[in-house]
């Protein structure tokens, strides 16, 4: 636990990266919200992971970003075409048919290639 001079605790666990064998900190969270019991449950998770030479601050950031690639909002081809259609539809109506006519044919015939 790491006490700042504000008054905030925090939990931390100092290790040595698994690689390059230097030193760093995981942090757990803050004292209040996180209880023992559960620092003490993600500090064995960590060691478990040191143990297979495994970086726990690499391992989360990889898991934290493998779950933000999950919740993407992607649209399917269908519906790419769809809102490009929308949007060709709106900007011609701005600008004008002339001078988004080149960009749509080029766009056109890219997306029926595909």
């Amino acid at each position: 636990m790491r006490i700042k001079p504000n008054g905030s605790k925090l939990w931390l666990f100092d290790y040595y990266r698994p690689h390059t064998k230097k030193r760093t900190s995981l942090s757990f969270g803050v004292y209040p919200t996180v209880s023992l019991a559960e620092a003490r449950t993600q500090r064995d998770e960590a060691r478990k992971l040191l143990a297979q030479n495994i970086d726990p601050k690499e391992n989360r950031a990889e898991q934290a970003s493998a779950q933000a690639a999950k919740h993407r909002t992607t649209l399917c081809p269908c519906h790419e075409r769809i809102v490009w259609l929308r949007w060709v539809n709106f900007k011609s109506t701005l600008v004008g048919q002339f001078y988004i006519g080149a960009d749509i044919s080029n766009i056109t015939a890219k997306t029926s290639r595909s």
